[in-house]
């Protein structure tokens, strides 16, 4: 496929994606690993897309069809679902490292809301595809980012505050951790909203907490240290044996009991994160046989 073609279609594909979210049909996306001002790249990083489409990733020589041959580069996911060049590896193709003479290309299909981390296992070139939920999809994403210099964690759940900080607001100091999980972004099918508050009290600095439980949000909203700020997403409740619906995992809340003089919350799903923490010296607020604070869908 020659290069100025594929960018051609490259563009058309992006001022199509305007109108993707609003009247959306499953669309193929082009992403090129190539050699950007001699530093090999993925191009476009990131890429935005809806659930159910499909991303073509291909090698390319440059802005010039006769431009000198790069390589050998292949793509392979962060979390290691998939590893490609003249295909991918168990379905029937060869992730070895290729170079721009063999034309290679693979297209991957995401079905599931998510942030989907890859890289070029020859350069260590990184990219991104940011999967955002289908219109009539009920669930959202919600992704932690952490700040060295403070040690904190925060979530969200807001497309806008993530695309802010991807883009490097308040000075980049907040750097995705590459954990996320799914939410649901109503209260449809008998979830449950949670509170998100803000605090500037442990100055300098701050913290936001997140709440689904009424008496904690209503307690918090009664007092002078933590500022509401809006339902931030939705969740279920574990029954009083602390398990979730089918259908969902739990969800755990770690507190870094004020270490370094600021309360830190941390939310996750990973029971590995939650054992790691908790030898660390921070506590689990949850059910006292599963741990679990809340429930999320599973993905």
């Amino acid at each position: 496929m020659p290069v100025r073609t594929c960018r051609w279609l490259l563009m058309s594909l992006l001022l199509a994606s305007a109108t993707a979210f609003a009247d959306h049909y499953p669309r193929v996306y082009l992403v090129a690993i190539g050699d950007c001002a001699s530093v090999t790249c993925f191009w476009p990083t990131p890429q935005t897309i809806v659930a159910g489409d499909s991303v073509m990733f291909y090698i390319t020589s440059g802005d010039d069809n006769a431009g000198p041959a790069i390589g050998p580069h292949n793509v392979v996911a962060d979390d290691g679902s998939f590893r490609c060049a003249m295909g991918c590896d168990g379905e029937g193709g060869d992730s070895t490292p290729r170079d721009f003479t063999s034309g290679w290309y693979f297209t991957r299909t995401f079905s599931v809301p998510a942030v989907v981390g890859y890289h070029d296992e020859v350069s260590g070139a990184r990219g991104e595809i940011i999967v955002m939920p289908a219109p009539d999809s009920p669930e959202a994403t919600a992704v932690e980012y952490y700040y060295a210099a403070w040690d904190f964690y925060f979530l969200t759940a807001s497309p806008e505050e993530i695309a802010a900080l991807d883009a490097g607001a308040f000075g980049g100091v907040w750097k995705r951790t590459s954990m996320y999980f799914p939410v649901w972004s109503d209260g449809s099918n008998g979830t449950t909203p949670t509170c998100r508050f803000f605090s500037t009290a442990f100055g300098p600095k701050s913290s936001h907490f997140y709440t689904p439980y009424a008496d904690e949000c209503a307690t918090l909203q009664a007092g002078t240290t933590w500022q509401f700020e809006s339902i931030a997403f939705y969740v279920r409740l574990p029954d009083a044996d602390g398990l979730c619906p089918v259908g969902s995992v739990a969800l755990y809340r770690l507190f870094n009991n004020g270490v370094g003089g600021a309360p830190n919350h941390r939310y996750t799903t990973s029971v590995a994160i939650l054992d790691e923490l908790l030898a660390e010296g921070w506590s689990f607020e949850g059910n006292g046989a599963t741990r679990a604070f809340a429930c999320v869908p599973n993905a």
